[in-house]
């Protein structure tokens, strides 16, 4: 849930809309329609500021159940902007958490003492 401005009658009008997803495409509902700023400032010093802290805490206390479907049986769309790779997130935060890039980089920095391994007989 958010604030939204709109205009209205040439001024600005304030209300509680939540967002969501239907058939693809991002849609808005209004939960509570507030009034006027205009209307609004003559109650609160900052109505704008007074009513983001509400919609932030209905946000935090929100605890309505989500649940999500997967189909095992049901192919991937073709389309791959809406997939995600998280193999390689996960091997990223692995190789960022170890330092593995400040140490091949420390690495390159040694100069070259021309020893080389070689195998034992």
């Amino acid at each position: 849930m958010f604030l939204k401005q709109s205009i209205s009658n040439g001024k600005i009008y304030l209300s509680f809309v939540q967002g969501y997803r239907a058939d693809g495409k991002v849609k808005q509902k209004t939960i509570e329609k507030l009034g006027y700023l205009d209307d609004l400032k003559k109650s609160y010093d900052d109505p704008i500021a007074h009513f983001k802290s509400i919609a932030k805490e209905r946000n935090l206390a929100d605890t309505s159940e989500r649940s999500i479907e997967v189909s095992l049986n049901r192919r991937l769309e073709s389309n791959t902007s809406t997939r995600k790779n998280l193999g390689y997130a996960i091997a990223k935060r692995i190789y960022s958490l170890l330092g593995i890039n400040k140490f091949l980089i420390l690495l390159r920095k040694l100069p070259c003492t021309g020893v080389s391994v070689t195998e034992k007989k």
